[in-house]
């Protein structure tokens, strides 16, 4: 089970305009994580809850593989027929594609950079 978390918060200046390089384009980057469902690090998560949403920050191919990846066998949602979560009080932790694994990839086969979700449910 988690303990509760320090919050960190950083701030990161950004460049005067004059700065900024030229010509670089978000499409020239590879695809990111920007959000899922249960969030990082949430904790008290309904174990009733029947799906993970991840959310990228560009189109990505749906016709593909996908990488979901065990951070511990032991950590990873048993999947039996349908997906689904064990009694409340569990941790998860699985990666959204890795080193290895990186079948995630954007509309221009970008892989997307490896994302660790971790979350906990009820006690």
């Amino acid at each position: 089970m988690f303990s509760k978390p320090a919050l960190v918060e950083i701030a990161l200046g950004v460049s005067a305009p004059d700065r900024v390089l030229a010509g670089v384009a978000i499409d020239s980057f590879p695809p990111v994580v920007v959000r899922t469902y249960p969030a990082a690090g949430e904790q008290n998560v309904d174990s009733r809850l029947s799906e993970v949403r991840v959310t990228f920050n560009k189109d990505m191919m749906t016709q593909e593989m996908w990488s979901f990846v065990y951070a511990k066998p032991a950590s990873f949602p048993k999947i039996s027929g349908e997906i689904r979560y064990l009694p409340d009080g569990t941790t998860y932790g699985m990666w959204i594609n890795s080193p290895q694994h990186n079948s995630f990839k954007d509309t221009r086969r970008n892989s997307a950079v490896p994302y660790l979700l971790v979350f906990s449910t009820r006690d």
